[in-house]
Order: C-alpha cells, then sequence, then structure tokens
C-alpha cells in the first residue's frame, strides 16, 4: 500500500505545478503588457530554433555529408533560421521601446 502512495503524491503535486505557474504568468501579464508579447517573441524562436534543429537532425541523418550540396543546404537553412531569427529579435526591439 506504501508503494502505491508514493507515485500517487508525486503525480498530484507535478499536476498542481502548471497550474500555478500559468496563475503566475497571467498576473505578471496583466501587471505588465509587454511582458505578453516578450513571451510570444520567445516562442517564436524556439519554434524556429526547434524546426531547424529538426530539419538539420533529418538532414544529417538521412545525407551524405560529403557531398557538396549537402553543405550548402545545411548552410542556406542556417542563414535562413538566422535571418528569421534576426527579424523577429528587431520586430520585438521596435516595439518594447
Amino acid at each position: 500500500m506504501q508503494l502505491l502512495l508514493v507515485p500517487f503524491t508525486v503525480t498530484i503535486a507535478g499536476a498542481s505545478t502548471p497550474i500555478s505557474l500559468t496563475t503566475t504568468f497571467q498576473r505578471l501579464i496583466e501587471q505588465d503588457p509587454l511582458l505578453d508579447k516578450a513571451i510570444a517573441n520567445d516562442w517564436m524562436q524556439q519554434d524556429v530554433l526547434q524546426s531547424y534543429l529538426d530539419s538539420m537532425a533529418m538532414l544529417i541523418a538521412n545525407a551524405d555529408l560529403a557531398q557538396i550540396r549537402t553543405i550548402r543546404l545545411i548552410r542556406a537553412r542556417a542563414a535562413g533560421t538566422l535571418r528569421e531569427l534576426e527579424t523577429i529579435r528587431q520586430r520585438n526591439a521596435c516595439c518594447s521601446s
């Protein structure tokens, strides 16, 4: 019986954590509207980076890295991702001042 109580207690404690974090974020956003934009900006950047990492992982797993075409493709995707991140950063910089 004691062995079942430990996972149950951990599950309950873990399930309540996201709710309290969400409530905390809601309060902070209500106090500072710019924080909402900053969080959205961070999420956009994370999405861009995650997409880049996923595509690079697939490319590396499936491509011949010795081929010049593959190297050019990797460079082009990296440059495109950096441009996209820079655009997001600049958009946030102009709106947060």
